[in-house]
């Protein structure tokens, strides 16, 4: 089966439609984003997709229970986490087995289908960071509904019914007591840590 690419993005950047006329020259490519994008939907093998279906879909108490435990502003590192729970409506709608999922500013030069996968879930692992960075990335990976759901079951333990907090805590603690000399703290990147590190059962992947 074919692989396509998926982008999430909000808001026209220039960039971004650079990066689209040239990806999407050997990718087939799913633009999943607000309406201010919607004209990029004409360059070739791209396929607009309007962000706000999924945006309605998605249920309010992931939003409401969220705690920014980050530096970072809390409307961006929610968009982070969001950004998985779309993706995964966008794979159930469209009944979509895998997807190459990418960051809107990387660009993809080769068909993704050109590589071949070991496994279904493949995305960045660093094996040389800090004990308390925990921190994956899905900038560049091949992902399945299976991911999303491990992604979605987790976020609800840490941040909903509390099960799993824990598994959070002295990464918490590390950047209060260094907020000096350390900035971040818990984001997305660091559930994606997690689903690796605790070995989530059915969670495969490729390193």
């Amino acid at each position: 089966m074919s692989i396509s690419v998926a982008i999430i993005h909000y808001g026209y950047k220039d960039y971004l439609k650079t990066n689209l006329e040239i990806s999407s020259k050997f990718n087939n490519i799913y633009l999943i984003g607000d309406k201010s994008l919607e004209k990029l939907g004409n360059i070739k093998n791209v396929n607009f997709i309007n962000i706000e279906k999924y945006n309605k879909l998605i249920n309010n108490k992931y939003y409401d229970n969220f705690i920014n435990y980050s530096s970072n502003y809390k409307n961006f590192e929610w968009l982070c986490f969001k950004r998985v729970f779309i993706l995964k409506l966008f794979l159930e709608d469209n009944k979509i087995d895998k997807i190459f999922h990418m960051d809107s500013d990387n660009i993809l030069l080769y068909n993704i289908n050109d590589y071949k996968f070991k496994k279904d879930i493949a995305y960045c692992l660093s094996k040389n960071y800090h004990k308390n960075r925990m921190s994956c990335s899905i900038h560049c990976s091949l992902l399945n509904v299976n991911f999303c759901n491990k992604f979605t079951e987790l976020y609800e333990d840490i941040y909903i019914n509390k099960l799993k907090s824990h598994l959070i805590k002295n990464k918490i603690k590390y950047h209060l007591k260094n907020k000096i000399f350390v900035n971040g703290g818990i984001c997305d990147m660091t559930l994606y840590y997690l689903l690796n590190s605790e070995k989530i059962k059915g969670m495969v992947i490729y390193q």
